[in-house]
C-alpha cells in the first residue's frame, strides 16, 4: 500500500515542487496524530481514560503541529470521525464510554464545523467579497469542483502522465448545474456513491472508508473557499483512502486466488505478473514525471506540450522558447494561444503584446486575434473586469520593463502608460496597488519627456491620496524638468517642513534637491538678465 501511494505519478508535484513541502509536512503530522488516535481508540474498551487521553492528544497534537505547516491539517478531527464511522464499532462499549465518544466527536468535530458555518452564514458578504479577484463565482466553484473530484479519481485509477501537470486551467468552469451537462452527471454520481456508502457501510467498511476519507480530505480546498479550482497536490493525503481500497482489493483477490485450489498455477502467476507490471508501469510514469521537473525549462515545456488548451501552460511554454531558448518566432504562437484561450485574463494579452514586435501583430490575418491583442482590448478589460493577483504582478513587470529600457518593451512605452492610467481609474484595483502604479506611470512619463502629463499624474495622486512625501519629490522633479524652478522650490520647502524634525534621511534628500534646483534657478535668472 505504501509503495502504491509513494510511487504514484500524481504525488510527484507535491514532492518536487518546493513550496508544496508544507503539504507533505502537514500530512506527516496528520498521520502521526491519527496513528495515536487509532491506538487510543483500540485501548478505549480496556482502559477508557488512557485511550481517551491518547485520542485527544493525537487529534489535538496533529492539528496544532500540522497547522504550523498548512491550514488543511485542521481536518485531523474529521479524518478521525471517518475512521470511527467506517472502521470501528460502538457495540460492546458501556453506556458511559459511548457518551464519552459522543462528547469527543461533538467537541472536536461537530462544534468546529458549526462555528465555521455560523460565521459564514452571519457574514456572507466576506465570503462573496473574497471572490473579487477570481474569474469564477462561489456557485461556479462549487459546481466545478463536483467534476474536478471525479477528475482527481481518474488520475488515481488511470495515471496517464500526459493528463497531469502543474496547471489545469484547461478544465472548463461549470456556470450552472446544466452548463456543461457533465456537472449534473457528476453531482448525481456523487449522490449515488454516498448513498451506496451508507447502505454498504457494515458490509464494505474499507469502501466506506476510502470514499469518505477522499471527500473529507478535499472538503477544505475543494469546496467554498476562493482558491484556484484544480491542483494535483491536493490529493496527497486524500489519495490514501483510494490507495487503501486498491491495496485491499489486491490482497482480497490474491487471498481468494491462492486459497482456492481449483485455480491453476497459470492464473496465479499471470495475476502476480500483471500486478508487478502495473507497479512497474506506475514507477516508470513517476520516473518520467520526475525528469520533467529537472529544470524550469523542461517542466514548462512538458505542460505546454501536454496541455494545449491550458492558457497558463501555453504562456509559460512561450516564456521558455522566448527567454531561455531564444526562439522568439516559435514563442509568439504560444503567447497568442494563451491570449485566445482566456481573453478575459489581461495578463496573457499584455505579455503577448509586449513580447511580440508591433509589425507582426499588425500583419496578423486573424481579425479576432488582432482585436484581442489590441491596446483598446486591454483597457476595456482593466476597466470592466476584476483583475487577478497575477494580472497586477504583470502590470508591475510591464512598467519595470519599460523603465529598464528593455528592447522588446520600448516600442510599447505609450501603451503601457495608457494601461497604467486605466488601472488607476479601475474600481477593481485596491488603493495600495494604485500608489505603486502611480510611481511607475510617473517614471515612464518622465523618461519619455512627457513632463506635463507626469505633473498631472502627481496632481491627481495628491488630490486622491494626500500630500505624501514621495509625491512632493516627484512634483518638484516634474516642475524643475519644466523649468518652473520657483514652484519646485516652493514644493520642496513644504516637503522640508514635513520631515525636518522626524526623518533626517529624507531631509538630506530634500536639501540636496533644493541645492540642485536653486542652482538651475539662478542660471535661469542670469540667462534672462542677459
Amino acid at each position: 500500500m505504501t509503495g502504491l501511494w509513494s510511487l504514484h505519478p500524481l504525488q510527484v508535484s507535491t514532492v518536487v515542487y518546493v513550496v508544496q513541502r508544507m503539504t507533505s509536512m502537514a500530512a506527516t503530522f496528520v498521520l502521526l496524530g491519527l496513528c495515536m488516535f487509532i491506538y487510543g481508540r483500540q485501548l478505549l474498551q480496556h482502559n477508557f481514560s488512557r485511550g481517551m487521553t491518547l485520542m485527544c492528544i493525537g487529534v489535538l497534537g496533529g492539528i496544532v503541529l500540522g497547522l504550523l505547516s498548512k491550514e488543511n491539517a485542521a481536518l485531523v478531527s474529521c479524518y478521525a470521525a471517518v475512521i470511527e464511522f467506517s472502521l470501528f464499532t460502538r457495540k460492546g462499549l458501556p453506556g458511559n464510554q459511548k457518551w464519552g465518544l459522543y462528547i469527543f466527536y461533538t467537541v472536536l468535530v461537530a462544534l468546529p464545523i458549526c462555528l465555521v458555518l455560523i460565521y459564514y452564514f452571519v457574514t456572507p458578504g466576506n465570503l462573496i467579497a473574497s471572490y473579487g479577484g477570481r474569474s469564477f463565482s462561489l456557485s461556479e466553484r462549487l459546481w466545478t469542483e463536483s467534476r474536478v473530484l471525479w477528475f482527481y479519481l481518474s488520475l488515481l485509477f488511470i495515471p496517464d502522465i500526459t493528463n497531469m501537470g502543474l496547471f489545469h486551467d484547461d478544465i472548463a468552469v461549470s456556470h450552472s448545474l446544466l452548463q456543461p451537462l457533465t456537472t449534473l452527471v457528476s453531482v448525481i454520481a456523487w449522490a449515488v456513491l454516498l448513498l451506496i456508502v451508507f447502505v454498504v457501510r457494515n458490509r464494505l467498511p474499507v469502501f466506506t472508508f476510502a470514499v469518505l476519507w477522499f471527500l473529507v480530505g478535499h472538503s477544505m480546498e475543494s469546496s467554498f473557499l476562493p482558491l484556484e479550482l484544480v491542483y494535483e497536490h491536493r490529493n496527497y493525503l486524500p489519495s490514501i483512502g483510494i490507495i487503501v481500497l486498491i491495496a485491499y482489493i489486491f490482497i482480497y483477490y490474491f487471498e481468494y486466488l491462492f486459497k482456492n485450489r481449483q485455480n491453476s498455477s497459470v492464473i496465479c502467476y499471470a495475476s502476480v505478473t500483471a500486478v508487478a507490471l502495473l507497479i512497474a508501469g506506475i514507477t516508470y510514469g513517476t520516473f518520467l514525471r520526475a525528469n520533467y521537473w529537472a529544470s524550469e525549462s523542461s517542466i514548462f515545456t512538458s505542460i505546454g506540450q501536454n496541455h494545449p488548451d491550458s492558457p497558463i501552460s501555453q504562456y509559460l511554454y512561450g516564456e521558455v522558447l522566448f527567454k531561455t531558448q531564444h526562439k522568439p518566432l516559435l514563442a509568439y504562437p504560444h503567447y497568442f494561444k494563451a491570449a485566445e484561450l482566456n481573453t478575459d485574463e489581461v495578463a496573457f494579452v499584455i505579455m503577448a503584446i509586449l513580447t511580440t514586435p508591433p509589425d507582426i501583430i499588425a500583419n496578423l490575418s486573424d481579425k479576432q486575434l488582432k482585436k484581442t491583442l489590441s491596446s483598446k482590448h486591454v483597457v476595456d478589460l482593466i476597466l470592466h473586469k476584476p483583475l487577478s493577483p497575477w494580472s497586477l504582478t504583470i502590470f508591475e513587470a510591464a512598467g519595470e520593463c519599460v523603465i529598464a529600457r528593455q528592447a522588446h518593451c520600448l516600442p510599447h512605452s505609450r501603451k503601457v502608460s495608457r494601461w497604467l492610467r486605466a488601472v488607476l481609474k479601475s474600481r477593481y484595483v485596491a488603493q495600495r496597488y494604485k500608489r505603486q502604479y502611480i510611481q511607475q506611470l510617473y517614471t515612464i512619463q518622465m523618461l519619455n519627456g512627457q513632463y506635463e502629463p507626469a505633473l498631472r499624474t502627481i496632481h491627481k495622486a495628491i488630490t486622491q491620496y494626500g500630500r505624501a512625501f514621495p509625491y512632493f519629490m516627484m512634483q518638484a522633479d516634474a516642475l524643475q524638468a519644466l523649468s518652473r524652478y520657483q514652484e519646485a522650490l516652493s514644493v520642496l520647502h513644504e516637503a522640508e517642513l514635513g520631515v525636518r524634525d522626524r526623518r533626517p534621511d529624507l531631509l538630506r534628500k530634500v536639501q540636496y534637491m533644493q541645492r540642485v534646483v536653486a542652482q538651475k534657478y539662478r542660471m535661469q535668472k542670469r540667462n534672462s538678465a542677459n
